[in-house]
Parts: structure tokens; C-alpha cells; sequence
């Protein structure tokens, strides 16, 4: 009876370390980042974008010293990663920011232009 109580109490806490370990991978977009997209008509361009998730709806602001901080159209987690659709200009463009590692992501503007991004933290403010 003791053996069998230990497997089960062994299993459960495996279980919840698997659980916290892979975590909840839309938890990985909140936050701040630093964006750099290169090449586009205008020059490199640098963007803010602050994402939060609130009762299940994406929310946030896109910062940029040419249009200043607009909000976010619409944001939603694809296959791909986080795809947030804010306006520029006259344009409405799409941002694919693409996990690559805990504070890093890698970026596509419009489909077309590439770029990376940053996580924000205290450091690296």
C-alpha cells in the first residue's frame, strides 16, 4: 500500500512539473518589445509594441516615432505566432513576430519585410 501511495503521489507531481514547463505559450507575447524591421520604403523602421491579454481578447499599442502610438487593430495567436494588425500611415499592416527563443522573436512587416524583436525588461530598458 505504501509503494502504491508513493507512485501516485510521484506521478502527480510530475505531472504538474510537465504542466508549469511547457506553460501557456500566448503567456509568451505579453509584455513589451523592441521591434527593428529592416528595409522597408521609408528606412528601418523601430516600433514599441505592448501586448496584453484581457478576457480573452489581444490588446495593445504599436509606438514608432513616425505615427507616434496607435492602438492595436487586432492581434491573434496562429500557428506561426502572433500576428497584431495596427495602422500606419494610411496602411493597415500586419507584424508576425515568430518566437525563437524566451525574450527574442523574429519579425515579418507586410508579408515582405524582415526584421527582429526584443523583449523589454528592466535591463534592458
Amino acid at each position: 500500500m505504501k509503494k502504491k501511495s508513493l507512485f501516485i503521489i510521484f506521478f502527480f507531481v510530475s505531472l504538474s512539473i510537465v504542466t508549469l514547463a511547457s506553460g501557456n505559450k500566448s503567456d509568451f507575447f505579453i509584455g513589451k518589445w523592441n521591434v527593428e524591421i529592416k528595409g522597408t520604403p521609408g528606412g528601418d523602421s523601430k516600433l514599441i509594441v505592448d501586448l496584453r491579454h484581457d478576457s480573452e481578447e489581444w490588446k495593445g499599442t504599436v509606438s514608432s516615432k513616425k505615427d507616434g502610438t496607435v492602438d492595436i487593430k487586432e492581434a491573434a495567436l496562429t500557428e506561426e505566432g502572433m500576428l497584431v494588425s495596427f495602422k500606419s500611415g494610411w496602411f493597415n499592416v500586419e507584424l508576425l513576430m515568430t518566437e525563437k527563443d524566451s525574450n527574442h522573436c523574429t519579425c515579418k512587416l507586410a508579408g515582405r519585410y524582415d526584421g527582429k524583436s526584443e523583449r523589454v525588461t528592466p535591463a534592458s530598458k
